[in-house]
């Protein structure tokens, strides 16, 4: 027997707050809420002390969904020569290529680990002595470090492709300048 609550209401909110491109509702009650027994709820049928009690629903879409916007991402704001391929280990992701101010040329492979998005450069050579998060803020892996928290990624395609720009732009300042800091980190 079905429970009390709307699901077409329920699609509605959802479907609204997905294509916003929200995720988080701003209001001062959950959209949806799941109560500890699995029941869905909306946030207007909340009491204002009951909205702590519950799971808030984020509002973006499911996997399939996911992957359809992060390709717009690569077709619209990434390099022309973008393209998706999987890697020898099976990762899935996008190598591009870019020159920096200083006309070197970078090729990247940006993928999402399973919570955020990592850049790996794939050319050029980085010297061993700046391989280290600290120094060239790159993993001696091959991989950017991005920041402090989300595993030193980004939460988006196009975050991680933009810093992953701002990355190489200082990388290579820091090479052709004879730079023994890197020029976008105030605390360097």
């Amino acid at each position: 027997m079905p429970r009390s609550v709307d699901l077409n209401q329920i699609r509605s909110l959802v479907l609204g707050y997905q294509q916003a491109g929200g995720i988080d509702p701003q209001s001062p009650k959950p959209v949806i809420v799941v109560e500890r027994d699995g029941r869905l709820r909306t946030g207007e049928s909340l009491r204002h002390d009951e909205a702590n009690q519950f799971s808030t629903v984020q509002m973006d879409t499911f996997h399939a969904g996911w992957d359809v916007a992060e390709r717009r991402i690569a077709q619209s704001k990434m390099p022309h020569n973008t393209r998706e391929i999987v890697s020898r280990e099976g990762v899935r992701g996008w190598l591009y290529s870019f020159q920096t101010e200083f006309y070197d040329t970078y090729r990247m492979f940006a993928y999402f680990d399973g919570s955020f998005y990592q850049v790996m450069v794939i050319d050029p050579y980085i010297e061993s002595r700046f391989c280290n998060p600290h120094t060239g803020h790159i993993f001696s892996n091959g991989r950017i470090c991005m920041g402090l928290g989300m595993n030193s990624g980004r939460r988006t395609l196009n975050d991680a492709y933009a810093k992953s720009v701002l990355w190489a732009n200082g990388f290579s300042a820091m090479i052709h300048g004879n730079l023994d800091k890197f020029p976008f980190n105030y605390n360097d």
